[in-house]
């Protein structure tokens, strides 16, 4: 009865394993892909140019998009698809961190 009561643990152990990889391992997929499609992005120019291509655009809007220059939100604000934030990034920094070994 003792290894029945093994096998059965044992069983259930391993598909929460399997249920929890699969979860960790769609979230994983979902945010590799949305930063593969932002290393790509195209620089747009806060001008008429880009209002007529996002007005072209089915919805009005882009998925992603870099502005160049002074961007304010209009009416909608934008929002995230990871999550439940919105606005407009009127900032941004680019920090780069280096690691320097010392010689001994």
């Amino acid at each position: 009865m003792s290894d029945d009561i093994i096998n059965k643990a044992l069983g259930i152990t391993g598909a929460a394993t399997s249920i929890l990889a699969y979860v960790f391992y769609n979230a994983y997929k979902s945010k590799t892909r949305t930063a593969t499609e932002i290393k790509g992005l195209r620089v747009w120019h806060a001008d008429d140019q880009l209002y007529n291509h996002i007005s072209s655009k089915e919805g009005s809007f882009l998925a992603y998009a870099a502005v160049d220059g002074n961007v304010e939100p209009l009416g909608r604000s934008t929002s995230s698809r990871h999550g439940q934030e919105k606005g407009v990034m009127l900032k941004s920094e680019l920090v780069e961190h280096k690691i320097i070994k010392q010689k001994k």
